[in-house]
Parts: structure tokens; C-alpha cells; sequence
């Protein structure tokens, strides 16, 4: 009995290492997705932050459609403008589509032109 007590020890001690380990992989792959999403995030309010300050203010029709190009199935982009001071100033936020949480936020400013807030 004593061999078979041990074997049953052994295999209890092997379940627990392999639960521990499989838990640990589905853990980094999870981990790896978002890490993954955040990437596309960054990238995309990078790219949207460049056409915004390239456009801005000689096409105003088509800055508020260029969010739009960007976004995908995990997360979607939002612009806010304000103006101040002779300055334009951009916020490109990345939203979790799921849980609307913010993702990637990134700000910049733009000098307007001389005589008008366009």
C-alpha cells in the first residue's frame, strides 16, 4: 500500500504543476492580447495625431472624419479640439470598445494661422 499511497501523491503533485503551469500560459496569452491591443492603440492615435496636425485648418470637414479610419473591432477613436491663446490643441483618445476604458491618450497643438481661429 505504501507504493500505491506515493503513486497517488505523484500524480496529485504532477495535476497541481500542471494546472499551475496551464493557468500560467492562458495568463500571458491574455496578457499578450492586450498588450497587443495597447500597440494598435498607440500606432493608430499616433497616425490619427499626424493627418489631424497635416490637415488642420485647411480641410476642417475632413478632420473629423479621420478618427474614424482608424478604429477597429477592440477599440474606437475620439477627437476633442479646443482652441487658446493663437494655439490649437488636439486629444487623441483610444476608447476599449467593451468596457470604454480609456486605452492610449496623446495631445498635441498647432499654431494657427494669422487673423483667424480656423
Amino acid at each position: 500500500y505504501a507504493f500505491l499511497l506515493e503513486m497517488i501523491w505523484v500524480c496529485a503533485f504532477f495535476l497541481i504543476c500542471a494546472s499551475i503551469f496551464v493557468m500560467a500560459f492562458a495568463k500571458a496569452e491574455q496578457l499578450s492580447r492586450q498588450a497587443d491591443v495597447l500597440n494598435q492603440a498607440v500606432q493608430a492615435t499616433s497616425n490619427v495625431m499626424e493627418e489631424v496636425l497635416a490637415v488642420y485648418p485647411y480641410d476642417p470637414e475632413q478632420l473629423e472624419m479621420i478618427p474614424s479610419a482608424y478604429a477597429t473591432e477592440e477599440f474606437s477613436i475620439e477627437l476633442d479640439h479646443s482652441f487658446e491663446d493663437g494655439l490649437a490643441f488636439f486629444t487623441i483618445t483610444a476608447v476599449n470598445t467593451k468596457d470604454s476604458t480609456i486605452l492610449y491618450s496623446l495631445q498635441g497643438a498647432k499654431a494657427l494661422e494669422e487673423g483667424g481661429t480656423s
